[in-house]
């Protein structure tokens, strides 16, 4: 849940920006198109090599 929170929080943002005037339309896009892919590329699981051990 708290990951879809997040990810219409990115959206809204965006979308106000762009109807705001801030920024045109392809712009927001690619705004919101990075913001997302940042969003979940953190809630992917590490890979084995950059885990830390805990011991």
């Amino acid at each position: 849940m708290t990951a879809a929170s997040n990810a219409f929080g990115l959206y809204l943002f965006h979308v106000s920006t762009w109807l705001s005037g801030m920024r045109g339309l392809e712009d927001t896009r690619s705004a919101l198109r990075d913001s997302l892919e940042l969003q979940l590329r953190g809630l992917r699981p590490a890979s084995p090599r950059s885990r830390k051990s805990r011991t």
